[in-house]
């Protein structure tokens, strides 16, 4: 839930160049899992039925760590999982949605739970740390910028939690599982020169996992 981006730009044969993108966000969050995507299988969501399963599509990203090329993940062939999902594209509406800066933690709102029997109990702080968070941003990339020939464009991001999934105009970029890493992502392949593109990041913070 703690999440901070920073936009990488560097031209190929000059100096690299950092862009903040902490502000300006939009922010949802639900508590149940209502757009049917999930990292991976896990207890909490075994019963549910026509789930997509993003992990074959996020293990790519930690290619460049894997020194045996042979080892390297592959992305499925087809269509990547969340292009069905209005939250990834331009067209979608998040006016209602909060405004939101990073780094941002939508548990620390609240309320704390109370009694017994409750979701979170007290070894994490008894706070509503769980449920699935849906972050959006516009990113105005103008021609100059985009030009894939002398300029690529990385999206750091410094960590989220957990299972961040990022969406480029619609487009699966990739993720990473771990709440705790930071990693990057390359833009530039998706990216729509000349006006604004979309951003969308995903986190899935289960009950069972750590706030700290």
């Amino acid at each position: 839930m703690l999440l901070l981006l920073l936009l990488l730009a560097g031209l190929v044969s000059a100096q690299r160049e950092r862009t903040s993108l902490n502000t300006g966000w939009r922010f949802q969050r639900t508590v149940s899992n209502t757009d049917k995507l999930v990292y991976d299988r896990r207890p909490d969501v075994a019963s549910q039925s026509g789930l997509q399963v993003l992990k074959s599509w996020v293990l790519p990203t930690a290619n460049d760590f894997i020194k045996d090329a042979t080892k390297r993940k592959q992305r499925p062939s087809g269509p990547a999982p969340g292009a069905n999902i209005g939250f990834t594209q331009k067209t979608f509406n998040d006016s209602a949605w909060e405004t939101v800066d990073l780094p941002h933690d939508w548990a620390i709102k609240g309320p704390f739970y109370v009694g017994d029997g409750v979701p979170v109990g007290g070894g994490m702080g008894r706070l509503p740390i769980q449920g699935v968070g849906w972050y959006r941003r516009k990113l105005a990339v103008a021609e100059a910028e985009a030009d894939r020939d002398k300029r690529s464009v990385f999206l750091d991001i410094d960590g989220a939690m957990a299972y961040p999934i990022v969406w480029l105009n619609g487009v699966l970029v990739g993720g990473w599982p771990y709440g705790y890493n930071s990693f990057r992502l390359d833009l530039t392949p998706h990216l729509q020169p000349g006006g604004d593109n979309q951003l969308a990041i995903r986190v899935d913070n289960p009950v069972t996992s750590s706030r700290w």
